[in-house]
């Protein structure tokens, strides 16, 4: 999705480099949670250390080194000012993952459930309100970072809300033996309706820019014919 011509005051983005590594597991956790009070003119933030550690529950210990393999990354840039503190600066991404305050904020969902579903967004096939996922646990744990038995409870406590269900598919994973499941996370429920808003949002702008481009190849052609037809010493397009 792209970030441009909308509103990113809505919600916080989980950037997704064309060229460079995914942020992983506690990294997008932290990262999402220093995005949070971004400024969206000056793309800038500065909650405390405390701050970070109350709002995803880490310690300030593991804050200090996520953030800097975060800044390895190349997601953000860091610096100290006086009176003011650390100081946190993003740049913008043609594409990324948004994640509406209403689910950073959803009192029913655990830190735990919150921090799944920051990374396995990016991986669910979305449509119609839902998210879809076909990659097995041990799949998913090799992509997000996530433990795989952490996923399987995780999943097993969003179904529990009535946020995912599971449907058991008729194939069998070739390496394991085991018979495929798809979970499917219901993304309006979780308060993540933003992510269909900003589809049709995008789907909205390449269609009118796919007209605009049909309008000016009809006026190259007609300009054209014109041409064809008048004294091109007489009239000038």
């Amino acid at each position: 999705m792209s970030e441009n011509n909308f509103n990113s005051n809505q919600f916080v983005i989980l950037p997704k480099k064309e060229n460079g590594e995914l942020l992983q597991k506690y990294e997008i956790l932290i990262y999402v949670a220093i995005r949070y009070n971004m400024n969206a003119k000056t793309m800038t933030a500065h909650p405390s250390l405390q701050t970070i550690a109350d709002r995803t529950g880490c310690s300030i210990p593991s804050i200090r080194k996520i953030i800097k393999d975060i800044v390895a990354k190349k997601y953000m840039t860091v610096e100290t000012k006086k009176g003011i503190g650390t100081i946190y600066t993003f740049s913008n991404e043609k594409t990324f993952e948004p994640f509406s305050y209403e689910f950073l904020d959803n009192p029913k969902l655990t830190k735990a459930e919150k921090l799944h579903i920051l990374c396995t967004q990016q991986y669910m096939f979305k449509e119609d309100g839902v998210g879809k996922v076909t990659y097995s646990d041990t799949e998913l744990s090799e992509k997000t970072g996530l433990n795989r038995h952490t996923i399987s409870k995780t999943n097993q406590s969003l179904i529990e809300k009535g946020f995912a269900e599971q449907i058991i598919l008729r194939s069998k994973n070739p390496e394991t033996g085991l018979i495929d499941k798809e979970t499917v996370f219901h993304l309006n429920e979780l308060g993540q309706a933003i992510v269909f808003k900003l589809k049709e949002h995008e789907d909205r702008i390449d269609k009118h820019e796919e007209e605009i481009e049909e309008l000016k190849r009809t006026v190259a052609e007609l300009r054209q014919q014109l041409r064809s037809q008048q004294n091109p010493q007489q009239y000038h397009f």
